[in-house]
């Protein structure tokens, strides 16, 4: 076999070098998909997504305008209509 070059030491230590290369990005990569976190996703069911809209179904005025809540399909707050839920932007 040709070595390129190197004496048959400096080729074993190569070839083992390299497996350790392999085997440290193994690692990596297991520990790296272990420690990512669950992060999942949460679906709501019906009674709890009604839960939800009934939560922001109430208005608050202010200064005789609507402070916060849900009317005319747009949610409220701080007296500008938006299209989704606080939480969302």
């Amino acid at each position: 076999m040709n070595n390129q070059g190197k004496t048959p030491q400096q080729y074993k230590d190569s070839t083992r070098f390299a497996w350790y290369g392999v085997v440290g990005m193994i690692i990596i990569l297991i520990l790296a998909s272990l420690l990512t976190g669950c992060t999942g996703v949460y679906y709501l069911t019906d009674a709890e997504y009604s839960d939800v809209r009934e939560s922001h179904a109430s208005l608050t005025y202010h200064n005789n305008s609507i402070y916060c809540g849900w009317s005319n399909a747009y949610y409220y707050y701080y007296d500008t209509p938006h299209y989704y839920l606080w939480y969302y932007y």
